[in-house]
């Protein structure tokens, strides 16, 4: 099963083209899941989609316009999804919810996901994002018949490129602290000024924090 809502495109664009799209789209997925799409070639790529080169051209320049347009189409899904269940929406953020959802979406979909995150290398993947979240807020906004806030857009790009850096990061670093706890400290971060949420993080550390409870009396 596929990330990317292939059967729900077909329902505004034409179904061949669709069709070719969801077909390159996968087949790029399986060969990046060993190398970059700059080291793929046209000819390899097509012979693993089943599509011959005509109509490859037909619809793209070059295996790069197959990424990026893979990688828009699964942003705008993942940014979808996101809102759906409730974590993104007009004015509210669930930032331990998206940190949790973003995990159990890449283990539902790991080489969708491995792909996903070779755009952070040459910095597809954050021109992409930051674009898509810029025009998920503008629609979130209008959809509530108030005018685009720009403050609220520039936010919400910020908020959702922030926590994808620390979740791939955290990756990186081989998951060295529990996914709860980066949950948890995502959420410390969205909903308080970053330096009392540090030093609490240091009191954490040392041993002299005060419990939970007490922390959580003055909120």
């Amino acid at each position: 099963m596929s990330f990317i809502d292939y059967a729900g495109m077909a329902e505004t664009r034409d179904l061949r083209t669709v069709k070719t799209r969801r077909a390159l789209h996968e087949a790029l997925v399986l060969l990046m899941d060993g190398t970059q799409a700059g080291e793929i070639s046209v000819k390899e790529l097509c012979r693993r989609a089943d599509i011959n080169r005509s109509t490859f051209y037909l619809h793209f320049r070059g295996v790069h316009d197959v990424y990026m347009s893979w990688l828009r189409d699964m942003t705008d899904e993942y940014l979808l999804r996101m809102e759906r269940e409730g974590i993104i929406g007009p004015r509210r953020f669930d930032a331990r919810r998206f940190i949790l959802h973003t995990n159990e979406l890449a283990e539902r979909y790991p080489a969708e996901f491995r792909c996903l995150y070779r755009g952070r290398e040459e910095d597809d993947l954050f021109h992409i994002l930051g674009m898509k979240t810029g025009e998920m807020a503008k629609r979130l906004m209008l959809g509530q018949n108030a005018g685009v806030d720009d403050y609220y857009t520039f936010a919400l790009v910020f908020t959702v490129s922030g926590l994808i850096i620390s979740y791939i990061d955290w990756i990186d670093l081989g998951r060295q602290i529990p996914l709860e706890y980066l949950a948890d400290l995502a959420e410390k971060l969205c909903a308080s000024p970053i330096d009392s949420t540090i030093n609490s993080m240091a009191s954490d550390v040392s041993g002299d924090a005060p419990p939970a409870d007490a922390r959580n009396d003055g909120n």
